[in-house]
């Protein structure tokens, strides 16, 4: 009867948390560059409509090397179900809305075989550009190097391929990350405990966060022991995983999360089953998670990213290399970590980097 009690209480989180999916986009950190730019260029058309409309005009031309001819920009992320990439994806799509070019997008889904049809599907089509969260790193290959040897410029968000010609890879400081989520948990664990990582090592980022925290473990903290390591980037799968940690580690102390949905299915988990002496550290600065932080529930700390401007510096870079500008290979933007004491002030979008 305990059993189905806490199946009951999960089926309904998850329930509760599907209600908020988009609700990233206004607890993430006052990203400038797509937002103020988006301002600017209403000023602009009020004070000077002749001005503006003549400098759109003008870039087009540029990016297409020839007078009437519409872009095409192809746009795929590793999966739509979070509100990190559905941040992401509406500053693409909000970009090329406001310069005229044609929006082509396809979602990933967490499907690496998927997500390869829909970046043919969208060559075909006749892309001029194609934005690239790879669902693997090394599964997209064959599709990077197609665009590479059809003329298709990639610009890789968040994780990057493993191989092909890449333009620019932009994404957050993941290393970083990793690094600032094992510096909270070591000094709140005091340097001693328990704890079990989520991780996706089919992703670079994930990669990256997990290697920066591991370093760190072992670097200040060798008292803290890792019990399990499970495969998890989304909260079912989530709460799966914490099911069975809650019952076989009676000792667990903390854990850490690649994403904030892995958190948010293992903090479900841990609740239903009573153990509210766990805390979790996570990546990403979803809304919901942070609300929790402040509410004092098991999500303790998430280093939070910012995909408004990773969206933003995307454009930027591939509209700058249809031109025939340089640009810059790699490019990280610095992450936050965000506990109960600075959480409302995040929410709030007065934290600046």
């Amino acid at each position: 009867m305990k059993k189905r009690l806490a199946a009951g209480l999960i089926v309904a989180m998850i329930l509760a948390w599907g209600g908020a999916g988009c609700g990233k986009s206004d607890s993430q950190k006052e990203t400038k560059a797509p937002e103020t730019k988006k301002e600017t260029q209403e000023q602009k058309q009020e004070e000077q409509p002749t001005k503006a409309a003549e400098t759109k005009e003008a870039k087009g031309e540029e990016a297409s090397g020839e007078t009437g001819k519409k872009l095409k920009i192809g746009l795929t992320l590793s999966f739509y179900n979070d509100p990190y990439f559905i941040d992401m994806r509406n500053v693409v799509k909000d970009w090329c809305d406001e310069n005229g070019y044609e929006f082509l997008e396809f979602d990933g889904a967490s499907d690496a075989a998927k997500q390869a049809a829909g970046i043919e599907n969208m060559m075909e089509a006749g892309i001029d550009g194609l934005i690239l969260a790879p669902v693997d790193s090394a599964a997209v290959v064959p599709q990077v190097q197609k665009c590479n040897e059809a003329g298709i410029p990639v610009i890789t968000v968040d994780c990057n391929a493993d191989g092909g010609e890449i333009v620019s890879f932009i994404e957050s400081d993941n290393r970083s990350a990793g690094i600032l989520c094992a510096e909270y948990l070591g000094e709140r664990l005091e340097g001693k405990g328990n704890i079990c990582i989520t991780n996706a090592p089919n992703s670079s980022a994930a990669r990256d966060r997990d290697e920066g925290f591991r370093e760190v473990l072992a670097e200040k903290y060798p008292d803290i022991k890792i019990l399990d390591t499970q495969k998890s980037g989304d909260m079912p799968t989530g709460m799966n995983i914490g099911e069975n940690w809650a019952s076989q580690y009676a000792d667990l102390d903390a854990v850490f999360c690649i994403d904030d949905n892995s958190a948010l299915g293992v903090q479900a988990a841990f609740e239903a089953a009573g153990r509210t002496d766990i805390f979790t550290v996570s990546v990403d600065g979803s809304e919901q998670p942070v609300k929790d932080i402040l509410d004092g529930r098991l999500v303790a700390a998430t280093a939070a990213q910012q995909p408004k401007q990773i969206g933003a510096l995307a454009c930027e870079a591939l509209l700058d290399h249809i031109s025939g500008k340089e640009v810059e290979e790699h490019i990280q933007i610095p992450v936050i970590l965000v506990t109960k004491d600075n959480a409302q002030d995040y929410l709030d979008g007065k934290l600046t980097q």
